[in-house]
């Protein structure tokens, strides 16, 4: 017996059903959405702009829903149950959303926040500084992953060698 695709996807519901139901349980989630381009049957000749944004939390499952719009309504819905620490890229839907809900603590991807050093190399040397930075809490969490240690110790390592890097550039970007 040969099964089409939405036979599938209604045998898979209950399962995806199920972990976008305990998304909300943990107290941190990792947030994102990217552009895809798509056909749509009633609109001919003439490719749309979509969004797919995945939700989720490291070592557990990860939810991907399909919007047509980038507006905060998507995870506005998508977490609406939950209180905790969001990790995005910094798209402004997410901040709004911060706003407007109690229990919702947003912090930034340290990859984008590279990024903006990275692009700044050629205009100011200070950037360097900042990438070499970013380049040690790199390293410290490629020695985590290569340890597969737990996560309290993951922490308290993190607390012992990460939060001192953290803390210089917190300085550095306050001093000037």
């Amino acid at each position: 017996m040969r099964l089409g695709g939405e036979e599938v996807a209604g045998f898979l519901k209950p399962v995806y059903l199920e972990m976008e139901r305990k998304l909300p349980e943990g107290t941190y989630i990792q947030a994102d959405e990217t552009s895809i381009r798509y056909l749509d049957r009633d609109v001919m000749g003439k490719s749309q702009a979509g969004w797919l944004w995945a939700y989720g939390r490291p070592r557990s499952d990860v939810i991907f829903k399909w919007e047509t719009n980038r507006s905060r309504e998507g995870p506005d819905q998508t977490l609406k149950a939950f209180n905790g620490k969001l990790q995005t890229d910094g798209y402004g839907a997410y901040g709004s959303l911060v706003r407007k809900r109690e229990g919702l603590v947003l912090f930034g991807c340290m990859a984008h926040c590279r990024r903006k050093f990275v692009e700044a190399l050629d205009g100011d040397r200070r950037a360097s500084w900042f990438v070499r930075q970013i380049g040690h809490l790199y390293y410290l969490e490629k020695q985590l992953r290569e340890a597969t240690v737990s996560p309290a110790l993951r922490e308290a390592f993190r607390q012992s060698q990460a939060k001192p890097i953290l803390a210089r550039i917190e300085k550095v970007l306050r001093n000037g």
